[in-house]
């Protein structure tokens, strides 16, 4: 009861002792006293990564508290380790966030209260776990029934019954994002998986939900940093799909490729011809494009077993502004050129390659023909290989056969 009594009181102390200049608006407070004299974080939650926010040192009694400032509800992860799966929050202004985690248990099991979106976030993952558990056991019925006489009749009424299980809980899914289309939690429900892999609904084949989730959010949270996030796939899914024919039509193998002029990163300008006699990758990439992005470690090791062979890298980023594209930027990248007009798909040269979709590359030789398009993983490092390695080989070996013949002809 004394503990009780003391953490209200801290919390209202944190509360009464901000100046009028502090504008903080939402209290995240719990008790863990498990974590005694250990410090937790908080970090807010967006769609590939979290951003640590703050850390707080857990006093003598297990009471810890964050302070926030918040325009508009955002997801928030509260755990021991900045990179440890923790309890997850839906934080909103001028709310009284309390977490308590019980002795022994893990934070995933913390009880909350407070918080307007948490019950709706864990209603979705009781419901997904208990989904699971239905199809294990169905899994289960397979594997055991393998051996019995009746096993081609059983399988079939067993696959009937997993994919009822499967149809009804995306109708589940469905009707939770129409009911709460207006609420953070309608996002994680878009994307619940049922396995590692795969989606439980998907962005085109369900793309009503995702729109009408994209429409209502961004327009009542524009500076939440999950609604941003989400709005931005959709830009990319609204693109790609207004835009299907331009793979088709795109500058295609054995075509010129058309020249430009943009401003790089250092401040020069690049363009094509003043490539002219090397081999170039020009590659389209954005930092948000989680598969884009996750390129850019291979690129790193294609110019590095490359350039000696007149090889260069011109990458294109779609990014919004400077600050997102130099933050993904790691020094091993920075050996070649980068060029962006921060107009994300309304790019001159995005228009002008008709790039649909991210990644995208092209590989132009030295004479400024496009010889390859699209090309990823061991396909890229084949490519390169067959472009700019074999010639070379090749010249070698004619030049070392003519020595030889050289030879045996002066020795006679």
């Amino acid at each position: 009861m004394y503990k009780h009594i003391l953490y209200v009181f801290t919390a209202l102390l944190l509360l009464t002792s901000c100046s009028s200049k502090d504008k903080a608006n939402t209290i995240v407070s719990g008790l863990a006293v498990d974590y005694s004299g250990k410090t937790i974080y908080l970090s807010k939650v967006l769609p590939s990564k979290r951003v640590l926010v703050d850390s707080a040192l857990v006093d003598t009694l297990g009471n810890f508290a964050f302070r926030l400032t918040l325009v508009n509800p955002d997801f928030f992860e509260v755990s021991d380790r900045p990179t440890k799966e923790g309890v997850v929050i839906i934080a909103s202004p001028s709310e009284q966030i309390d977490i308590t985690l019980p002795r022994g248990a893990s934070w995933r099991s913390a009880e909350v209260k407070g918080s307007s979106g948490f019950g709706q976030l864990k209603m979705l993952n009781d419901s997904l776990l208990n989904f699971r558990r239905r199809l294990h056991l169905i899994q289960i019925q397979f594997d055991t029934l393998k051996y019995n006489y009746r096993y081609d009749s059983l399988r079939r009424v067993l696959k009937q019954s997993f994919n009822d299980q499967i149809t009804q809980y995306r109708s589940f899914l469905r009707n939770y994002v129409v009911q709460n289309k207006g609420s953070l939690s309608s996002i994680p429900a878009l994307y619940q998986r049922f396995d590692s892999v795969s989606y439980m609904l998907n962005a085109k084949a369900d793309l009503r939900y995702f729109l009408l989730v994209d429409s209502i959010l961004f327009r009542k949270y524009p500076e939440s940093s999950i609604v941003k996030a989400f709005h931005m796939r959709m830009q990319t899914v609204r693109y790609q799909l207004n835009n299907q024919k331009l793979n088709k039509e795109s500058v295609v193998e054995g075509s010129l490729a058309p020249d430009f002029r943009l401003k790089s990163l250092g401040g020069d300008t690049v363009s094509l011809s003043k490539l002219k006699g090397r081999y170039v990758l020009l590659n389209f990439w954005a930092s948000w494009a989680k598969t884009s992005a996750n390129e850019n470690s291979q690129l790193v090791e294609v110019y590095k077993k490359y350039k000696p062979y007149g090889f260069e890298i011109v990458q294109v980023s779609l990014d919004r502004n400077l600050r997102e594209l130099n933050g993904a930027l790691t020094p091993d990248m920075r050996q070649w050129k980068h060029c962006s007009e921060f107009r994300m798909w309304n790019s001159s040269i995005v228009k002008e390659y008709r790039v649909a979709c991210i990644p995208s590359n092209f590989i132009i030789n030295r004479q400024g023909v496009v010889v390859a398009k699209n090309v990823l993983g061991k396909s890229l490092y084949d490519t390169l290989r067959w472009y700019l390695v074999r010639p070379y080989l090749m010249r070698r070996d004619t030049a070392s056969a003519q020595t030889t013949v050289l030879e045996n002809t002066s020795d006679q």
